[in-house]
């Protein structure tokens, strides 16, 4: 198996569960758990998406100020996820020209360096892969302060980031991973030189957080 195979394995099983804990009156309601929602996500309410216009604490506001719902069922838009080498990621985003269609992501930084073992050693590893992952969602890095940055966009990453590594570890094919490095990435893709000139690799203003950790992979199912 690949390591993009079982990334992308891992990123399509994570679950957010949300319960409703009010009707939606004006298109105004409540839940238990907001994760990684914010201003333009969308959200499932009984089978139809709708747009979210503002999230406050736990009380969510909808475009749709006329919409009124006894007690919802409530699914969240799992995170999209992608790869690629950092310009084919921006080519690729740039195609796409509304938020809630890119973002947030789960992105795997291409390469991706391996060591494979031959099997006639008697390793249960068919692999090792050194991954890097980004996990983003857009920012309003021109009006924002950096501590905006943290309270806003970063727990919100956080949520997504517990979620995939708890699958992951979970997976029956991921051996034993020994530790992730992480780092808060605001303004994700922005340089600043020591003349103070600054330029950006992605066209969108995003912030993330970056995992790093080698991936063990099994040649076969560990149950």
């Amino acid at each position: 198996m690949e390591a993009l195979e079982l990334l992308q394995d891992v990123s399509s099983s994570l679950e957010f569960p949300v319960l409703a804990t009010s009707d939606v009156v004006n298109g105004v309601f409540s839940v238990d758990n907001t994760y990684y929602l914010r201003k333009g996500s969308r959200i499932d309410l009984n089978g139809t998406w709708y747009n979210i216009k503002d999230v406050n604490d736990l009380v969510i506001t909808l475009t749709s100020y006329s919409l009124n719902l006894p007690l919802p069922t409530v699914a969240l838009q799992l995170p999209y996820f992608t790869h690629g080498t950092a310009n084919m990621q921006n080519n690729e985003w740039t195609q796409r020209k509304t938020d809630s269609d890119k973002y947030p992501t789960i992105y795997a930084r291409e390469i991706i360096r391996e060591v494979e073992y031959p099997g006639n050693f008697g390793n249960i590893l068919e692999r090792e892969s050194a991954v890097v992952l980004y996990f983003i969602d857009v920012a309003n890095s021109d009006k924002w302060t950096t501590d905006q940055h943290y309270e806003i966009v970063i727990p919100n990453l956080k949520s997504i980031v517990s979620e995939f590594k708890n699958r992951l570890l979970k997976n029956n094919r991921s051996g034993k991973i020994e530790n992730f490095e992480r780092i808060n990435r605001v303004n994700l893709g922005v340089y600043s030189d020591n003349k103070g000139n600054t330029s950006a690799i992605f066209n969108d203003r995003i912030s993330a957080i970056e995992l790093g950790f080698t991936l063990p992979i099994y040649k076969n199912q560990i149950c």
